[in-house]
Order: C-alpha cells, then structure tokens, then sequence
C-alpha cells in the first residue's frame, strides 16, 4: 500500500479513536497516548511497519494540532480524510539519514521508499544540515520534494553586522521589578 493511503488511514483511525473515546468516555485525548497505541499497533500491523515511524508520527502531530486549532476557535473540527489524488507527508528530521539527496545521480533516497528519480531544481547550500522533507502528491498524479534546509551562521558574522552605537549604553539584566515602591 502507498505511504499516502497508509497516513490517510492512520489519520482516520486516530482521529475516530478521539471522537470514540470522547462519546463514550468523556475523556479527551492526547497526542503521547495516540502515540502510545501507535507503537503497540505497530508490531500488529504490517502496513504501517512500511513506513518510517517519524512519518507516521508527524501524522499524529498534524492531528494534534488540527485539534489545538480547533480549541482555540481558528478552525473548524477535524474531518476524515477520503481517497484523493492528491496528499502529502513529511519526514520531520530528515538529518539522521532517513533521507539523502543525491545529486550526481539524480536520486533522492527516502527510508522505507528506497531510490527515487529526482530533478533538484537548485544546488544543496553548502554547509547547511537537511531539516525535513515533505512529499506531495498533486491531483494530476506528479510528484514534489520539498526539502527545509537549516543554515549554519557563526555568530561572528552576526556580530559583525550590527553597528556600534554612537554613545555608549548601560543595561542592567538583574532588574526584579520595574517600579519599585
């Protein structure tokens, strides 16, 4: 089974898990108890043993964020996600090799996908570390990457970009409260 269908289905199961356990119990559920089953159901369920655990994860973080937002009034309750062309899922830490992109040979290695055919649209920055990989699938049936890279600055060029002010300044970082009596 594709890796999308298997997120679409776990997104699905956990988000009927909350709305079961809310009916019947009046409890509310957390994202380290979802968390918690999915380890178990792991070792039981072939289908998600074929794909990478932070993957399956980060669908449990979307989830719980989804909820978070819903909570604080900013959308609406989260809804079941039905078959569809188009979907995406992210490995969140892409820097512990679970994804490796290569350019000479035109390939982009994703754990529990294996080799892919890529076109890299720009270079890899130099001395940058890969922060996460999210895949999308578009409704025509194409495929995109998109690959966060974190930029290491040293803090002396940092340092070296600020102007000096024009008279000196005093700042005292020990203050207890502004206003004293």
């Amino acid at each position: 089974m594709c890796t999308l269908e298997v997120c679409r289905h776990l997104w699905n199961d956990a988000l009927s898990h909350w709305r079961r356990r809310w009916q019947d119990e009046r409890k509310s559920t957390w994202y380290n108890y979802q968390q918690w089953i999915l380890t178990s159901e792991r070792h039981v369920s072939g289908e998600l043993l074929g794909v990478y655990s932070q993957v399956s994860q980060d669908v449990l973080h979307r989830l719980d964020r989804a909820f978070k937002a819903f909570f604080k009034h900013q959308s609406r309750y989260p809804r079941f996600k039905k078959f569809s062309q188009s979907g995406s899922f992210t490995y969140p830490q892409a820097y512990n090799g679970s994804l490796k992109p290569d350019l000479l040979r035109k390939r982009l290695y994703l754990s529990k996908l294996g080799d892919i055919k890529a076109v890299f649209h720009r270079p890899i920055p130099k001395g940058s570390r890969l922060k996460t990989c999210t895949v999308v699938r578009e409704p025509d049936g194409r495929w995109f990457a998109s690959l966060v890279f974190e930029e290491a600055v040293l803090l002396q060029n940092i340092c070296s970009t600020i102007p000096s002010p024009k008279s000196p300044i005093g700042l005292d970082l020990g203050l207890l409260s502004l206003i004293t009596p």
